[in-house]
């Protein structure tokens, strides 16, 4: 019995100090905020079986801003990583997390949370140590689902966590890998989060290039020099408009030891993308059918939304009339509509009919939209008091011209005129330190100056001016003789006439 009980004694120890040791990795990392120990949060392991129960994507139409996520990875004691998720804008109120490795599921950590009162903890940190011997090799999917009564909220991440030995802060920065992740929730843009260096690195920019895999080749798509920022995280969102292929970045950092395309390149997983939208056949015979029936099924549809939308709370419904190029363009006007959702607080509607608020914006040439729209705004624009409200907005590279019948409507040049603007939507909108705003201010910025036209310079003759000198009673002479010429002349003309006339 007592070499039993010595034996429970010693299992008993070793587990709980392995405990104490896994806590101690976590808590050794510097986490910002509260973390998941607050009393106001509940947290809960959950099984496998229980993981799979719950569903983790969902519509992008249907997906509320109910909060926000970062990673941070370090590494432990033990030349193992812990990964730090920060919970920051919280909202929802109960919330599942998923984070597994593939293709080795096993292994996976699945947690539930839920909150008494989102008022009272805004964000929260929570901390898991990864001690799988390969995952460097293989990619880890962090699934994120929340909920606040009917509305829900969802994220994918995906990401690669680097080899320990470029990991580490005692290495040269020509060594040192990036910690990044890939935000796949969205198939119409993927967005690519990057953890910075400690400031004792100088960095001056972090340099991103957006790769696509085609015929097992890739293809370079765009690059982009990112300055770092306050605070420990940037973010560089691609569109890929629906485009099928794979998709990944490649990042590395510039300083003055450390030049373009010297340091290391840190590679993100491959993203899939696939075209959401196939092309539907449907046979003559049956669309003949089907047509009415689906139009009729949509007619109900909308009226039910439609009342359930006047019972709630009103807001501002904006729709923007816009050209969809160039391609810079295009990404602006979608950079400008996440800063009206986020700023200004408004409702993007879909139909110009319905909207509160009609956004006109100039490109770079004079467009005219869809005929629908076109006559809707001649009506309104004519009219002397009009339920809607039409708005010109003007970049810096837009054309200064117009439609004739929109010259009486109110303009504002963005990014001056940016604060009056959103505060029409918003009165307490603040723009420092906000993300949307600063990344619409860049790319306005950037569209500007390879819009800018370049100044041409003329080899023109150089006209210097000098003081009076003697020669200058010589040319009032000459200009005295030509009026005495040009007198006699007009006098010999005039005796002419006069000897020319009627007898």
């Amino acid at each position: 019995m007592g070499v039993i009980a010595t034996s429970f004694f010693w299992i008993a120890l070793v587990a709980q100090l392995s405990q104490i040791y896994a806590k101690d990795t976590c808590a050794n990392q510097v986490l910002t905020g509260p973390t998941d120990d607050d009393p106001n949060i509940h947290s809960k392991p959950l099984n496998s079986k229980e993981c799979q129960k719950i569903t983790f994507r969902g519509s992008d139409k249907l997906n509320t801003n109910l909060g926000s996520l970062r990673l941070k990875a370090f590494i432990n004691t033990d030349n193992t990583y812990s990964l730090s998720i920060s919970f920051a804008d919280i909202k929802w109120k109960r919330a599942y997390l998923w984070l597994s490795q593939d293709p080795n599921e096993d292994s996976s950590i699945c947690r539930s949370y839920s909150i008494d009162n989102p008022g009272q903890s805004n964000s929260f940190t929570t901390c898991f140590n990864l001690e799988s011997s390969n995952t460097t090799e293989s990619n880890y999917i962090l699934d994120f689902w929340a909920e606040l009564n009917a509305d829900s909220f969802y994220k994918t991440l995906v990401f690669r966590l680097p080899a320990i030995e470029t990991f580490g802060n005692q290495l040269s920065l020509p060594q040192r890998s990036i910690f990044s992740s890939i935000d796949s929730t969205s198939n119409y843009e993927i967005v690519q989060k990057i953890q910075t260096l400690p400031s004792t690195y100088n960095v001056t920019y972090y340099k991103v290039e957006v790769f696509k895999e085609k015929d097992n080749k890739e293809i370079l798509l765009d690059v982009r020099m990112l300055k770092p920022q306050d605070g420990d995280e940037l973010a560089f969102e691609y569109i890929t408009y629906n485009e099928e292929g794979y998709y990944y970045f490649k990042v590395s950092a510039i300083s003055e030891s450390c030049g373009e395309d010297q340091c290391l390149k840190s590679i993100t997983p491959r993203i899939y993308i696939k075209r959401k939208y196939p092309p539907l056949v449907i046979g003559i015979v049956g669309a003949s059918f089907l047509i009415p029936c689906v139009l009729f099924v949509l007619h109900l549809r909308s009226r039910h939304k439609q009342k359930e939308e006047e019972k709630s709370e009103q807001k501002d419904l904006v729709y923007l009339v816009y050209s969809q190029t160039p391609e810079k363009h295009y990404a602006i006007v979608k950079t400008l509509e996440k800063a009206l959702k986020t700023l200004g607080e408004v409702q993007i509607s879909p139909k110009v009919t319905e909207a509160s608020h009609i956004l006109y914006i100039c490109g770079t040439h004079i467009f005219e939209p869809d005929p629908i729209t076109h006559k809707y705004l001649v009506i309104e624009a004519n009219k002397a008091i009009s339920k809607v409200e039409i708005l010109i907005i003007q970049f810096p590279y837009s054309t200064k011209e117009i439609p004739p019948y929109l010259r009486r409507c109110l303009r504002f040049n963005l990014m001056e005129d940016f604060s009056k603007f959103i505060h029409l939507f918003n009165c307490e909108a603040q723009l420092e330190n906000n993300l949307q705003y600063e990344e619409l201010k860049g790319k306005v910025q950037e569209a500007q100056l390879r819009n800018e036209p370049k100044k041409i310079i003329l080899n023109m003759p150089i006209i210097i001016v000098t003081e009076q000198s003697d020669s200058d009673s010589e040319a009032r002479e000459a200009d005295g003789l030509l009026k005495s010429f040009l007198c006699f002349l007009l006098g010999t003309q005039h005796r002419n006439l006069r000897g020319n006339g009627p007898i």
